[in-house]
């Protein structure tokens, strides 16, 4: 028998309700048969019918599949060789053509799943054509030219619209620090402008207050200079005075110290002669110890006398040492007022 040309698959989408779906191929036998609902192989759950008819049968779910599944009926001949020939055994026409029927099949399938394939689309073609199909579980890529996965550039621009925004967050800053910044310049400016105008006006102000100090120093200093020069004459005025109060007392020590060295003197001559006398009366009249007694009286008395004649003479140089030494200050004094 020979074998139709058939695409060995057939695809449907569940609408939640349907259990009954056609394959549209030539199966010989069910274990031939792999199904499929959105990519993973069900095994169970279903019964084949239609086997060894060339226009194909049909599968029953026991429960139909969810709403939007997608079904795909596959023939799947095993790439095995199932027949074997034996010398001298029966050579017949239906074992041969059931043989080669099941290669055929087995071709259908390949070139079925070759179609599928991601492939170039020529030999003269050096890349691949997805046909517009979505190629899933790449690897993370590790070189530079390497296919990348959807997650990988989704990370990728995550992370590139996070610098995009910090950048632009960095660039607000920036933008609001120069804002600032100008503002502050310009703050600055007028600060400065004011700070000149102020300083302008203290230095005038600094001015006038120095010539106004100034001169009010120099009439204090004036009258201060005044005052001490007043004092000062005053004070040589009053040295000068007393220069002459002490040269006239001196004067007055010396005439006092003269009279008193005259008094002592005439003190001693009377009480001499009075002595005498009462020495001459004393040995006229008493006995000779008691003219002993009188006389060492009389000399105590003379030594007495003596002894103011002494501090008499010593009161008038040192009045005289006074008169030179006040007549020193009154020349002093009067250098002094000159």
């Amino acid at each position: 028998m020979s074998i139709p040309v058939q695409t060995p698959f057939n695809l449907y989408i569940a609408n939640g309700s349907t259990t009954v779906f056609p394959y549209k191929f030539l199966l010989n036998q069910a274990s031939d048969l792999r199904v499929t609902a959105s990519g993973k192989v069900i095994a169970s759950g279903f019964s084949v019918s239609g086997e060894g008819n060339p226009s194909g049968g049909q599968i029953t779910f026991s429960l139909p599949p969810a709403s939007g599944t997608k079904i795909a009926i596959i023939r799947n001949i095993p790439l095995r060789r199932d027949t074997e020939y034996q010398d001298n055994g029966d050579l017949l026409a239906s074992t041969i053509n059931a043989d080669f029927d099941r290669l055929w099949m087995a071709v259908q399938g390949v070139d079925a799943v070759k179609d599928l394939a991601l492939s170039r689309t020529g030999q003269d073609v050096d890349h691949y054509d997805a046909q517009g199909r979505q190629v899933k579980n790449l690897k993370d890529p590790v070189d530079p030219q390497d296919a990348v996965p959807k997650s990988t550039l989704d990370a990728a621009v995550t992370r590139m619209g996070q610098q995009v925004q910090d950048a632009k967050t960095h660039l607000d800053v920036v933008g609001q620090s120069v804002s600032q910044n100008a503002v502050a310049a310009k703050q600055s400016e007028a600060n400065a402008a004011t700070s000149e105008q102020n300083a302008s006006q203290l230095l005038l102000k600094t001015q006038a207050a120095a010539g106004a100090a100034a001169t009010t120093a120099a009439t204090e200093t004036a009258a201060q200079l005044k005052k001490e020069v007043n004092d000062s004459v005053s004070h040589v005025t009053q040295s000068v005075t007393a220069a002459e109060t002490a040269s006239s007392n001196a004067g007055n020590s010396a005439a006092a110290a003269a009279q008193s060295e005259k008094a002592s003197a005439a003190n001693a001559l009377r009480a001499e002669q009075a002595a005498g006398t009462a020495a001459a009366d004393a040995v006229a009249q008493a006995v000779p110890a008691a003219a002993n007694l009188i006389r060492n009286e009389i000399q105590a008395e003379v030594t007495k006398a003596e002894s103011s004649a002494s501090a008499a003479a010593t009161s008038e140089a040192n009045a005289a040492t006074s008169a030179q030494q006040s007549e020193a200050a009154l020349k002093a004094a009067q250098l002094i007022a000159k």
